[in-house]
């Protein structure tokens, strides 16, 4: 089947109302077409509405503040890492992006690492979104976010936020000295701002693991972190998990013996609800981390995670049957080149292609998911086959004169033609570059 049904036409000319957009390439190792060595100055040089084109290497997250409406896109094939290793303050993590931004941006292909290097009483973490303003959109895609002190991927503040293809892990118990951090979350949940939404799809959440005694000398050090908590406090703060996969973290093992016996720690959760409306969720596997085990001969049990838990001022999650698809292409490419676009769902399920060029993001009740692009097209794929998977190719449009880049975002919908319920799934963004880049 030839993806030349999406309309290669509508494809070409929505990309000249993209001509705005300018492309900066970052390169740690100075090749050539370089602007910038570090994300630091290409941030810095950039302006609203700019893509920075990052090659392979590792780049310094320290203090790295993406506040205006900046996309970050690893090459075809780099391997970018970003990395933070200054854990001094609270809102620190390899990237973080804040301010009030009212655009739409893009981070894809990379890796964000928190490192940790000297005692320090803060949280860290890999990747954080904390904006002031409920207008703007990150779309967050094929990324992974691993924590070596704190929490993997935390979205708080206002922004509406799209993570497709994400893994994140939460940092183990860490203890320097005097100075502790508790197990961290995979993914930490807390929309702040009214009109804030966050979907999660086909993402992997796995929360830190406790510590063993001797080293974790307080009962709260024992314990492993939830894989995703939620704090959605607030009517109109809203959260979807869709086709996601969360595992809580192993609690730590006790040693010390009679009389000084402590409970084996509790595993972590696997969705921790502990304030606001539960999330929607749709087709997600949820399981709590096993409980550490008593090596003393006070033989106490610990407690294991549990697959959904709410404590405090949670409420439960709101379950939707669905079986939502998924599409994946490879991102990015050059124009003229080969394209290859996959459509996984439950076979024998009719399928088709929304297609966007800019970010929204809906929650859409009727189809078990939130809509993350304006739709200019909706085409038919026909039924899925026995594989369950559809496969479409073609060849990337040429780019209109004086535009260097475009993004076309991508989500299936799958519909049971037995009983009429379809459901919007799991999106990526393909984006679509000059030859010259």
């Amino acid at each position: 089947m030839s993806i030349r049904t999406l309309g290669t036409a509508l494809l070409v000319s929505s990309l000249c109302a993209m001509a705005q957009a300018g492309v900066i390439v970052v390169d740690a190792s100075n090749g050539p077409g370089t602007d910038f060595t570090t994300l630091k100055a290409a941030l810095a040089a950039a302006a609203d509405g700019d893509l920075l084109l990052v090659r392979t290497g590792t780049y310094d997250g320290s203090h790295l503040m993406l506040n205006k409406a900046v996309s970050i896109v690893a090459d075809s094939g780099a391997g970018v890492a970003i990395t933070n290793t200054d854990l001094t303050s609270l809102s620190t993590a390899a990237l973080v992006v804040t301010g009030t931004i009212n655009g739409s941006m893009l981070i894809q292909g990379c890796t964000f690492q928190s490192v940790f290097l000297t005692p320090t009483t803060a949280t860290g973490g890999a990747l954080r979104i904390a904006t002031n303003s409920a207008s703007g959109h990150v779309f967050v895609d094929d990324c992974a976010a691993i924590a070596a002190v704190g929490n993997g991927i935390d979205v708080a503040g206002g922004s509406r936020t799209t993570l497709t293809r994400c893994f994140g892990t939460g940092g183990n118990t860490h203890v320097s000295g005097p100075v502790a951090n508790s197990a961290g979350v995979g993914l930490f949940a807390s929309p702040s701002i009214d009109g804030s939404f966050l979907s999660t799809f086909a993402s992997d959440f796995t929360g830190g693991n406790g510590l063993d005694q001797p080293a974790a000398l307080t009962p709260t050090l024992l314990a492993g972190g939830s894989a995703i908590r939620a704090s959605t406090l607030g009517s109109v703060r809203r959260f979807l998990v869709s086709g996601t996969s969360a595992q809580g973290g192993v609690g730590g093992d006790t040693v010390f013996g009679p009389p000084n016996c402590t409970t084996p720690g509790t595993g972590g959760h696997g969705l921790e609800i502990n304030a606001g409306f539960g999330p929607y969720l749709v087709d997600s596997t949820l399981a709590g981390g096993a409980a550490g085990t008593d090596q003393s001969t006070c033989g106490l049990t610990g407690t294991p995670g549990q697959p959904v838990a709410v404590t405090f001022l949670g409420l439960p999650p709101a379950p939707l049957v669905a079986q939502p698809g998924r599409i994946s292409v490879a991102s990015p490419v050059r124009e003229g080149v080969a394209v290859t676009v996959s459509l996984q769902g439950p076979v024998n399920h009719a399928a088709f292609a929304v297609i966007g060029f800019a970010q929204t993001h809906v929650f859409e009740a009727s189809l078990s998911s939130s809509l993350v692009a304006t739709p200019n097209a909706i085409v038919a794929l026909g039924s899925l086959p026995p594989s369950g998977v559809v496969t479409l190719s073609t060849h990337a449009p040429a780019m209109p004169v004086g535009v260097d880049a475009g993004i076309v975002y991508l989500q299936p919908i799958t519909q049971d033609m037995s009983t009429g319920q379809a459901t919007l799934g799991a999106p990526a963004a393909l984006v679509i570059l000059d030859e010259s880049l």
